[in-house]
């Protein structure tokens, strides 16, 4: 009898592993293959940075579209600020993945270059949606700063016709504000540095502070790469705007030209250079 169950066993245990390899390696294949397949969607979303990056707007959203498995939108009525009612469902029915939380973040602000503001206000808000629920921190901080951006260009846009902007621009204030609590990361000094240049520019009702010195101690340590070029030249300019505010009572009285970043500043005297 113990035979016969000692013959049972070896042949049960034998059945059960000859079942199990085939099973694990077929799982560990499909594991594989999401990764491949997840990196290969990240390196298509660098591409599309890069393509924005470049000034290559249509290519980057022609980039963005297959990797957001989005067949039924066409490029150019995005850009033209065209949606409809499907597509606009099709959004905000969209996976909860980082793939799609980065994806619509980039396509918003490739929207936002091109002048197509509502389109790119639809993106990022499912971009921000998609980052919460995950629980992504950075990638929440990302998507209020590319809000804050789009919402102050709604608000130049008011002002170039004349109307009155201060309500896009308290949103794009509160935007930053969100994306600096919201990181301690990159974004945070992007953030920071965006904040300081809309105050400067607009003079709404929030009070500078130490902003600007709290930037300052990150920027003389930023490496040395083109983004941070570009900090360092955005942080100059605000710079320059707070010292024509400070002087702004004598403004009239200097006789010198006025370098044409300070036309963006907000002040109230007129500025005005001397004729060669």
């Amino acid at each position: 009898m113990n035979k016969w169950r000692i013959w049972f066993l070896l042949v049960l245990t034998t059945f059960l592993c000859c079942v199990q390899v085939p099973v694990v390696a077929k799982i560990t294949d499909v594991a594989t293959q999401v990764k491949t397949k997840t990196e290969i969607l990240r390196r298509q979303l660098v591409a599309a940075q890069n393509l924005e990056s470049a000034g290559l707007y249509r290519q980057a959203c022609n980039t963005l579209l297959p990797v957001l498995k989005l067949a039924e939108f066409d490029c150019a009525n995005l850009i033209d600020n065209q949606i409809s009612p499907t597509q606009k469902a099709i959004i905000e029915n969209l996976a909860n993945s980082e793939i799609s939380a980065s994806g619509l973040r980039i396509l918003g602000d490739v929207l936002r270059l091109t002048g197509a503001l509502d389109n790119s206000k639809i993106m990022l808000n499912r971009s921000l949606a998609a980052a919460q629920n995950l629980q992504m921190d950075a990638a929440v901080s990302a998507a209020y700063l590319s809000l804050g951006n789009t919402q102050r260009a709604f608000g130049k846009r008011q002002e170039d016709i004349k109307k009155d902007a201060d309500p896009n621009y308290e949103k794009a204030l509160d935007f930053y504000e969100r994306a600096i609590a919201s990181s301690a990361s990159t974004q945070q000094l992007q953030a920071k540095l965006n904040k300081l240049r809309l105050l400067v520019e607009t003079k709404l009702d929030s009070d500078i502070g130490n902003l600007w010195q709290e930037i300052k101690s990150k920027v003389d340590n930023l490496p040395a790469t083109t983004q941070s070029i570009y900090d360092r030249i955005n942080f100059a300019e605000s710079l320059g705007c707070l010292s024509m505010q400070v002087i702004e009572p004598h403004v009239d009285t200097i006789k010198w030209p006025f370098p044409p970043a300070v036309n963006r500043c907000a002040v109230k005297s007129p500025l005005h250079s001397v004729d060669s």
